[in-house]
């Protein structure tokens, strides 16, 4: 993947991800917050999945059924699992608290790597907690 194509991606994926925690606090009031959040997961998985198809037509691998399998058993478990109970949350905390425990998990990912799987955090790992946690506010 290019530079240009992976900024689209992330770009992208901070637009649709950073405006969630706003978006799920103003449709509290009409539809639940598990409804809210799998709606999003649905236009977000369809720009992706769009944006791929067009940046990357010669790729073939979009069309194997196998990789809609495991994505799909994937998005479910993260729906129901984490982003449901992220989307519960939302009803009782603020946006922006949602938000920033929202933004630790890539800190809980590092320890439960280390304290499960005996993986070493490596160098890129700290770099990569220490600027993300330095960009929180």
């Amino acid at each position: 993947m290019n530079q240009f194509k992976f900024c689209v991606v992330i770009i992208t994926l901070s637009v649709t991800v950073g405006s969630s925690f706003i978006a799920i606090k103003i449709v509290l009031d009409s539809i639940s917050p598990l409804f809210a959040f799998s709606i999003r997961f649905m236009i977000t998985g369809g720009v992706l999945i769009l944006g791929s198809y067009i940046l990357d037509r010669k790729n073939q691998e979009i069309k194997e059924l196998k990789l809609w399998r495991n994505a799909l058993i994937i998005g479910a478990i993260l729906i129901v699992g984490r982003h449901g109970l992220i989307a519960w949350g939302t009803q009782y905390l603020s946006a922006d608290i949602a938000s920033l425990l929202n933004s630790t998990i890539p800190l809980w990912v590092v320890l439960f790597m280390f304290l499960i799987f005996h993986n070493k955090i490596t160098n890129s790992a700290k770099i990569g907690l220490a600027l993300g946690f330095g960009g929180m506010k």
